[in-house]
């Protein structure tokens, strides 16, 4: 297989785009290639689609579980590259998820009887600082909540035996599956409007 470099492409390129400026086509094609190295040093993989054909940089395995986990990571990445690009200002809120038994034992302290209980015991849990990285990470989550903090502890903040009166429950789901999280149906734009997820989900809202 011979070696090549991108300007070896760029004399066939100016005979399929006659109307297109040289300069611009070398731009085109400069630019192209440091997004493509740019993303893959990143961590994340590359898709590149013609009507054609396509080309994919990344991770293929036929274990659809470990794929599952591998995709998420991947979506993780692509989110966070946008929040930087988008520069999507900090909304002052932190995220964290509960799966079903988590869940049940915040239902059974609330419904407890006797005076209404506003302080809950959460449990082991991490608080994510963007809402779609929450959502991925607790994929098998069951209902997701949010607090305010006030200040930034940077991407994700481990909380042993967490409890709290400030959270507030902002979405209750069913746990999501490959389909859920494809990039084609959520793009990771936008980092605290979960209320897409609310149109998407079979359980949408929130009590």
């Amino acid at each position: 297989m011979e070696l090549k470099k991108v300007q070896d492409y760029y004399e066939e390129l100016f005979k399929l785009y006659p109307d297109i400026p040289k300069r611009d086509i070398q731009r085109i094609m400069q630019f192209g290639l440091k997004a493509f190295l740019m993303h893959n040093n990143y961590g994340g993989d590359v898709l590149l689609q013609s009507p054609t054909m396509w080309l994919y940089c990344g991770k293929l395995m036929k274990d659809s579980v470990k794929y599952f986990e591998y995709y998420k990571r991947k979506m993780i990445i692509k989110l966070r590259i946008n929040h930087k690009r988008l520069q999507i200002p900090w909304d002052g809120y932190y995220y964290f998820g509960l799966n079903k038994s988590q869940y049940d034992e915040y239902l059974n302290q609330k419904n407890r009887r006797g005076r209404p209980k506003k302080h809950f015991k959460y449990g082991n849990i991490i608080l994510y600082k963007y809402f779609d990285e929450c959502n991925l990470r607790n994929s098998g989550a069951v209902a997701i909540f949010k607090i305010s903090l006030h200040s930034d502890f940077g991407l994700s903040l481990y909380k042993p035996n967490f409890e709290t009166d400030k959270a507030e429950l902002i979405l209750k789901r069913d746990p999501l599956t490959f389909k859920d999280i494809l990039a084609s149906n959520y793009k990771y734009q936008f980092v605290t409007d979960y209320t897409k997820w609310k149109k998407k989900v079979k359980n949408g809202g929130c009590n």
